[in-house]
Formats: C-alpha cells, structure tokens, sequence
C-alpha cells in the first residue's frame, strides 16, 4: 500500500491475518523520515525495530501494531511524507549436496565439492568440517565460500578445507556441511553429513 502525507508524524496500526514479515520505507519523503514498529500501548509500549528510511519486521497473526513516521531532523516539522508498506520475501528455501568425492593437494589441504540449491535469499554462505581417521587419532579441519548464486537452480560450491592438526591424505574421510542464507528479513540453514573419499591431485 502507498500512502502520501503532508505532515510531520503519522501513526497507524496493522494487525496481519497470517504470520510473515512487513517492509516499510519513507525515503521517498520529502524531508529526513524514520519509522518506529511497536506493539502494546501507553505504559506498556515494546519496540520491535526503529530506523531511518526504511525498517523491515517480523510480524506474527494477530497482534496489533503501531507503526510512526516521523521527522528525524530537529526544526523540519512538515513535509511531503510518502510512506510504503508491503509483506517481506518469504524465507529462503536451502538444499545443499555434497560430493562422495574429493582431493588432497601435496600441502594436506582438502577440496571438497556440492552443489546449493536456494531461493529468496541475498546472501549465501556454505561452510565444511572435515575429519579424516589416521591411526588412533584424527586430522580435522574446516573451510568455507561464500555469494553462491541464489536463483532457484543446483549451483556448484567448493571449499578449501585446510587442516588444524597435520595433513589430510587420500583416503577415506567424513564432512559436515553447513549453508545458510538471507534475504531481507529472515534468514535459513541447512546442513548434511557426508562419507567422502580424498584422493591426491595430480597438480
């Protein structure tokens, strides 16, 4: 919804039919805006976001809040106050792959493949944990990439995994993998355990 006001201040209230998240942005004024999302009421007021320009919410089905457009700047008290509101992305959708193979380069490092699957997010984040049996101990290490394309089509990922405790060697070796992403408001995780056999590259 579009709402434009020569004012300095507008309260109004929104009580959502479902849960979701609320965008709501007064840059286009024609002064310096910020809104406040609250919910309660005098006496018993709890904030949940504050900003200039623009803020984004989670809300929840329900419940009434009240939602203030102002002037941010001392002695600017009106104005042309354009104020927009509308639902937030849903939360991003993860599915995260992990290939049964790997590499090990002559440092002990580990390369190790999958593939994101992911909508609705701005900002993607893959993260792997590897540890290899030698003997009676075991050599851990981790490694992580990052700005994997968030599109909605099976995107390639690879992660360095670089050891905390000695080298990593071909052979048989297990990775936890984590990914997470974000979009305007809400965010997402996944993760999956994987068996996966290191061998030694040929460069």
């Amino acid at each position: 919804m579009r709402r434009a006001r020569h004012q300095r201040k507008r309260l109004d209230s929104y009580t959502p039919a479902s849960d979701g998240g609320l965008i709501l942005d007064v840059s286009n004024s024609g002064f310096s805006a910020g809104i406040i999302v609250a919910e309660g009421g005098p006496g018993n007021w709890y904030v949940d976001t504050c900003g200039p320009q623009s803020v984004a919410t989670e809300v929840f089905a329900g419940t009434t809040y009240s939602i203030l457009a102002f002037s941010d700047t001392a002695g600017v008290t009106g104005g042309h106050l354009a104020f927009h509101a509308e639902a937030a992305p849903p939360p991003p959708t993860l599915s995260l792959t992990v290939n049964k193979t790997g590499t090990v380069d002559h440092a002990g490092n580990a390369l190790i493949q999958g593939t994101l699957t992911c909508t609705n997010a701005d900002f993607t984040d893959v993260e792997a944990d590897l540890t290899q049996p030698v003997g009676r101990f075991s050599v851990s290490g981790s490694g992580d990439t990052a700005d994997i394309a968030c599109d909605g089509t099976a995107q390639p990922w690879s992660v360095v995994v670089v050891p905390y405790n000695g080298k990593f060697a071909g052979g048989k070796s297990v990775s936890f993998t984590y990914a997470f992403g974000c979009g305007e408001l809400f965010c997402s995780d996944g993760f999956a355990t994987q068996n996966v056999k290191l061998s030694k590259s040929s460069r």
